[in-house]
């Protein structure tokens, strides 16, 4: 018999997911081929269990940019733009805020001990479980939790009276005002900027507390470890991107697979840049992904 859903996950999860738990599909999964799986429900209607703390959030002004990888612009490193990134496209978001980085193990001990939350543990997390109580192992503290599923950074984020970021929104708090490449600016990724695999060498062989990039790999709105260090979910179903200008866009209603954005300790640099995006199955814990959240004013 499956564990008994804590309220915030019965309130989070209108419908069964209703995938497989194999792994995540590359960047170009048919998205069209995988809207069986079930409705999700729409992350801005869950119940709040708090009020937000936006002080260590960065204020995203409202903002019209462009989505997307440039046609004209290479990926780098006679690495392509990836054909999901495409078309670029006009996007228009209101104001928010997003947390200035990702949320870590302590914070995160601390939602499992207000929700009862085995069924939101993993047991290679970082966290040490007494009785009722759970608390960050030595050393673990700042560290980004991973090994999380896209239901479990929902439930986290609605318990914190916030959202998994849109998209559109996680991209435009990347790239900042002027649209950069990458958060810090358009100059390829070093150590200084992200852990990363560089090709010779890994900048970390493990996930490296959050923010220890700060400020080389800050974005211009403050924004800390956008990319590398651990990737993150996002809000939306994904799939291929439109033409048409769009104005605060959720993605679609149903489908199989999430997106993860911002690269990981263990992948290239091509995978750092704003614009990537994966497809996975919201039910994966991997070492690599982790979240932050978002708030609208």
């Amino acid at each position: 018999m499956s564990p008994r859903l804590p309220n915030t996950v019965a309130l989070v999860l209108a419908a069964a997911c209703g995938c497989d738990a194999g792994g995540a599909d590359g960047p170009d999964a048919d998205a069209d081929a995988s809207t069986d799986a079930g409705d999700f429900v729409d992350v801005e209607a869950t119940v709040h269990h708090r009020s937000p703390d936006t002080d260590a959030m960065a204020a995203i002004p409202a903002s019209t940019f462009a989505m997307g990888h440039p046609v004209e612009r290479p990926g780098g490193y006679g690495q392509p733009w990836k054909e999901n990134e495409l078309p670029e496209h006009e996007v228009t978001l209101p104001a928010y805020f997003i947390d200035d980085r990702e949320v870590t193990v302590v914070e995160y001990a601390e939602f499992l001990a207000a929700e009862g939350g085995e069924v939101h543990r993993h047991p290679l997390q970082p966290i040490v479980r007494s009785g009722r109580d759970y608390a960050a192992a030595d050393g673990a503290a700042d560290l980004p939790i991973s090994l999380v599923s896209w239901f479990d950074a929902v439930t986290f984020c609605a318990w914190a009276g916030k959202r998994l970021p849109t998209e559109a929104e996680w991209e435009r708090a990347a790239r900042g005002p002027d649209g950069s490449l990458f958060p810090w600016g358009e100059d390829w990724p070093t150590c200084a900027h992200a852990a990363f695999n560089a090709g010779s060498t890994f900048c970390a062989e493990a996930p490296l507390p959050a923010g220890s990039h700060s400020p080389p790999g800050d974005s211009a709105e403050g924004c800390r470890d956008m990319s590398g260090n651990v990737a993150e979910w996002v809000a939306d179903v994904y799939d291929r991107y439109p033409s048409e200008p769009q104005t605060d866009p959720h993605g679609p209603a149903n489908g199989r697979y999430r997106v993860v954005r911002g690269g990981g300790f263990h992948e290239g640099s091509a995978a750092l840049r704003s614009t990537a995006r994966w497809a996975a199955d919201p039910a994966d814990r991997s070492v690599g992904v982790g979240f932050r959240c978002a708030v609208r004013p």
